[in-house]
């Protein structure tokens, strides 16, 4: 009879959806972070409308990218908490996560050797820097540093060798990434394959010349301060190494390096925040080249860290005591600086 026919799911969702209680331990965000988030970023400009010709609302949009980054679920389970049906909620996901790619991704992080750190803002930082560490090296803008983002073993035997990383015993991508005072990730570069170094992805990344840049607008040769497995040059400065001799216990080499370095650890803090923010990252099975988009789950990931911590700050901008910039700041230099 036709009262007793299955009903199909309504495939419609809002923050309605959620328990009160539940939505920033769902979606990383709070209600009200949730709508700054979603004018600041212009989803109301999004064509709601997928590839299967589904339309749907920018909320709709943004909870999903939210939802699937910030959980370890499947969409069977996501689908189950809203109600919804899993295909139309992945649908939803993959055209968000292209607008999302087209409108800032590819601005904030691009590798076209101009951006690394806001000019306006490198005297700020360094100034930040020298106060916390007083190692007196008045120069420092921000910690550079690479970390690894672990993937599936691919089935091509090539793309194994290529991606498994010796150090890590695992395969895996990497990326590099500046991280400034005021808790904010402005510089990332890859993924390159796992079995690269950091002076590799340092010579390919072309972010000497965005610092030479740098230099050109602010009259200042800043530099970035990274660990000992980076080679010194004009842009970059590290440690001394013990190895080497150069590092004597007692000595001021000694006293200067513990110091920089006592400050350098917050770039690792950095990476682990993404991935305690977004917990999807973890999930190795999720994580396969050429069936899933993992560059674009790493750089938005980020991207929306970021936008967090212009809302709330972090550890690291507590750490320095430097406040992050306004959401609408750090838009504003991604898109058009």
């Amino acid at each position: 009879r036709r009262s007793q026919a299955f009903r199909l799911p309504s495939n419609t969702w809002s923050l309605q959806s959620f328990p009160p209680t539940c939505i920033e331990s769902l979606l990383t965000v709070c209600e009200e972070e949730f709508w700054v988030l979603h004018d600041s970023l212009g989803m109301s400009e999004m064509h709601c409308r997928t590839k299967n010709r589904c339309k749907f609302t920018s909320e709709e949009g943004l909870i999903a990218i939210l939802l699937r980054l910030a959980s370890r679920g499947t969409w069977l389970e996501h689908a189950a908490l809203l109600g919804v049906s899993p295909t139309r909620l992945c649908h939803v996901f993959q055209t968000t996560m292209d607008f999302l790619r087209d409108k800032w991704l590819t601005h904030a992080f691009e590798s076209n050797g101009t951006k690394c750190i806001p000019p306006n803002r490198a005297a700020t930082f360094a100034d930040a820097i020298v106060k916390k560490s007083g190692a007196g090296l008045d120069c420092v803008v921000g910690f550079i540093d690479s970390t690894k983002l672990q993937i599936c073993r691919s089935e091509n035997y090539t793309e194994q060798l290529t991606t498994y990383s010796g150090y890590h015993k695992c395969h895996c991508v990497r990326y590099q990434g500046v991280q400034s005072p005021d808790g904010i990730m402005y510089h990332l570069y890859g993924p390159v394959e796992g079995r690269r170094g950091d002076g590799y992805l340092l010579a390919t990344s072309r972010l000497l010349k965005a610092l030479e840049h740098l230099e050109s607008k602010t009259r200042t040769n800043w530099v970035v301060y990274g660990d000992a497995a980076y080679a010194m040059n004009r842009y970059v400065q590290c440690g001394y190494r013990k190895g080497l001799g150069e590092r004597v216990p007692g000595s001021t080499a000694d006293t200067y390096t513990k110091l920089m370095n006592s400050v350098r650890t917050s770039v690792e803090w950095a990476f682990g925040y993404i991935k305690q923010k977004f917990p999807f990252l973890n999930v190795v099975d999720y994580m396969k080249i050429g069936n899933s988009r993992v560059h674009d789950f790493y750089t938005c990931a980020t991207f929306l860290a970021n936008c967090i911590t212009c809302l709330r700050g972090n550890a690291t901008s507590s750490f320095f005591d430097t406040p992050p910039p306004s959401l609408q700041e750090y838009l504003h230099y991604c898109k058009f600086e």
